[in-house]
């Protein structure tokens, strides 16, 4: 009787891994640890969002340790969010503005 049980209980804990091996880190999982993230700044945590959107790249996240996090969330976000504008006068123009003051 004692093998069954024994038998039973290892039967579920195997089961019980094999399901948490299979289980995709949810955006919702992800989003949690980046909001105690003090060191990254609103507009990361703002792209992040469409970061998270795959799997593979929630997976990275968490992966890493928070020490890392951060910087290769940082990336990531740098290769989505837009440029921004260019500035009113190109460097030509500066020089221009400063030779005739």
């Amino acid at each position: 009787m004692m093998a069954y049980v024994n038998f039973k209980k290892e039967q579920a804990t195997t089961k019980e891994k094999g399901s948490q091996q299979g289980k995709q880190p949810s955006i919702t999982e992800c989003l949690e640890i980046l909001n105690d993230m003090e060191d990254v700044p609103d507009e990361v945590k703002i792209f992040a969002s469409d970061v998270f959107k795959d799997v593979a790249n929630r997976e990275i996240f968490l992966g890493y340790n928070s020490r890392l996090r951060g910087m290769w969330l940082k990336k990531e976000v740098d290769k989505i969010s837009p440029q921004p504008p260019p500035s009113r006068f190109s460097r030509g123009d500066n020089l221009l503005i400063n030779l005739v003051l």
